[in-house]
């Protein structure tokens, strides 16, 4: 199916995985990518430029054979053309998947020099990266009217965060960055303690979000020294 019809598909998209076979695997595009990347598995998301739709498309694969463990608990069915349905409880959030998508490098920005490279191994950025990924994902079931300020918010920071991380870690003598971003972990440990104690996240995630800022910070400080 060509790459018009998909993004048509999508764009309109608020309750179902579409899966596209391509050789050996299924392949899900934007919504539903991000419905199987939060709802599924965390898959590795791919993002490129498609010069035809003139657009960035994101989208996640897995091999064909594996539909049935992936998706055992939903009702799946073979549209026509080859592609699968599968159908979702619950709606899409669409505020929710733009920002899983803008936080998402494309392929091209995943090029880098071997030093930046090494860069995303490091404890320091891993951690928030993994910040980032958890916040993306549990901020799908953040009540609507805490989303704004608060919801939204953690995931600007969270994600500024994770940003000022690969500086940080390219100069290590930065001070404003280093500023900014002892300041963020503190916004952000505010943010999660308030969202627990409106009950807007379960403790579960509250604890290990709470681990994983806990510990950007005492890197910071490590390497502040």
């Amino acid at each position: 199916m060509e790459y018009k019809q998909i993004l048509q598909n999508e764009d309109s998209n608020l309750d179902k995985v579409y899966l596209y076979p391509e050789g050996l695997f299924l392949k899900a595009y934007e919504r539903s990518a991000y419905a199987v990347s939060i709802h599924i598995h965390p898959f590795k998301p791919s993002k490129r430029y498609i010069k035809i739709v003139d657009r960035m498309v994101i989208s996640v694969g897995f091999p064909s054979f594996t539909l049935g463990k992936w998706f055992k608990d939903y009702i799946c069915e073979e549209l026509p053309n080859g592609v699968i349905a599968c159908y979702f409880d619950e709606t899409i959030d669409v505020d929710s998947f733009i920002t899983w998508k803008e936080s998402i490098p494309t392929n091209a920005e995943r090029c880098y020099t071997q030093h930046t490279a090494g860069i995303e191994k490091l404890p320091l950025f891993k951690v928030c990266y993994d910040l980032v990924i958890q916040v993306c994902t549990f901020s799908v079931n953040i009540p609507k009217d805490m989303r704004v300020p608060i919801g939204d918010g953690l995931k600007q920071k969270v994600y500024d965060l994770c940003l000022l991380t690969t500086v940080i870690l390219n100069t290590r003598d930065d001070k404003t960055s280093f500023e900014k971003a002892t300041q963020l972990t503190s916004d952000i440990k505010l943010c999660l303690r308030l969202l627990k104690d409106m009950k807007a996240v379960s403790l579960a995630e509250y604890s290990l979000a709470s681990e994983r800022i806990v510990s950007v910070s005492k890197q910071l400080f490590s390497l502040q020294r």
